[in-house]
């Protein structure tokens, strides 16, 4: 039932593809929560001050993983695009209960690791 890394590569569209897509997705998802922490930080509903400001900060973070992964990608800049990978992942495993966001970080940062490993270029 498990496949190997093939199984990976070879589903759907090129790892190139992946990698890009997974960049892209990860900008839009720091997009969002930074606004959402924007409104929680000015409205501060419900939630401490220091809650806000974890929340503006993993936010940055994960916006700055995936402007990593994008320029790293564009100009084929390993060590920016192995940052962005590893940036890109604090808040999906911080987030663990809304399982969706994990699950899609784990399957593009394997196929991410795969395209840094086989195909960018040295």
């Amino acid at each position: 039932m498990c496949c190997s890394n093939d199984c990976l590569e070879k589903v759907c569209c090129s790892l190139e593809v992946k990698a890009l897509f997974f960049s892209i997705w990860t900008i839009v998802h720091g997009v969002i929560f930074f606004g959402a922490s924007i409104y929680f930080f000015v409205a501060a509903i419900n939630c401490p001050l220091y809650g806000a400001i974890l929340a503006l900060i993993g936010a940055m973070v994960h916006l700055a993983g995936g402007l990593c992964l994008l320029f790293g990608y564009g100009a084929d800049m390993r060590p920016l695009f192995l940052a962005g990978i590893i940036l890109s992942s604090i808040i999906p495993y911080i987030l663990l209960p809304s399982i969706y966001l994990p699950v899609i970080q784990i399957i593009f940062t394997i196929t991410s690791c795969i395209y840094y490993k086989k195909e960018m270029p040295k």
